[in-house]
């Protein structure tokens, strides 16, 4: 009997679902694609036909996050009528409150992502492909309604902002703050520094905004916190 799509999409998400918890329990290395079918209801063998590996399960968990983040800020009413850094900070708070109850699955995949050579750059793609898309969008309306300045490289830009998403999810898994404070911090002097860039037309510079918060954060990546807030305070007093 022929699956349906919308069959395959639901068992695609049980076993993902299947592999947070578990892993959560057990650890990366101490859980196996054997346990990870059983768990999820479905044979050895049927489940290669979703991943071919436990690594593709991880990368498929943000794609899904991503995709449920989008959904839930498009449906809010009158979200059309958002501002640029309104939607972006929508977006942001949006993705780490679906990924919050799985915070600790969330740290320990992303240190394997990053530290793992198995991952490669083509692997993450179809995770930004899901961002990429919605940023492009929300930076197509913001120019059409004269919010923010003609850029160069527009790609780019769209490419940027992804990574300042992955650097603040960077953020939040290091963030031992009361209910993670510096976290919302971060989203609120970044985002009021970047709108204000953008509707400069400075775009030279807040690509060097950008790339320092990115760099300066994977630095002190699983590190302090308060430092990298006091610069950007600074910085916001600078741009003002």
């Amino acid at each position: 009997m022929k699956v349906s799509k919308e069959q395959k999409q639901k068992t695609r998400k049980i076993i993902v679902e299947t592999a947070v918890e578990l892993i959560t329990e057990h650890g990366f290395q101490q859980t196996s694609m054997k346990k990870i079918a059983k768990g999820a209801g479905i044979g050895d063998a049927t489940i290669y036909k979703y991943f071919s590996s436990k690594e593709k399960i991880l990368l498929a968990y943000y794609e899904i996050k991503a995709q449920e983040s989008i959904d839930e800020v498009k449906n809010i009413e009158s979200f059309s009528e958002f501002t640029l850094q309104e939607k972006l900070q929508t977006l942001i708070n949006t993705y780490l409150d679906t990924m919050l109850p799985d915070r600790e699955f969330v740290i320990q995949s992303l240190k394997l992502i990053l530290y793992t050579p198995l991952f490669l750059f083509k692997d993450i793609v179809p995770v930004k492909r899901e961002f990429n898309l919605v940023i492009h969008e929300f930076l197509e309306t913001a120019r059409k309604d004269k919010e923010i300045s003609s850029f160069p490289f527009d790609g780019l830009l769209t490419d940027f902002i992804c990574e300042y998403i992955v650097g603040i999810v960077l953020y939040w898994i290091s963030d031992d703050s009361e209910e993670f404070s510096n976290t919302t911090q971060m989203i609120d002097l970044t985002l009021n520094l970047g709108s204000a860039i953008l509707s400069s037309g400075i775009i030279e510079k807040g690509m060097e905004i950008i790339s320092f918060i990115i760099k300066s954060h994977l630095l002190r990546f699983m590190s302090g916190n308060k430092n990298i807030l006091s610069q950007l305070k600074n910085l916001q007093k600078i741009y003002r």
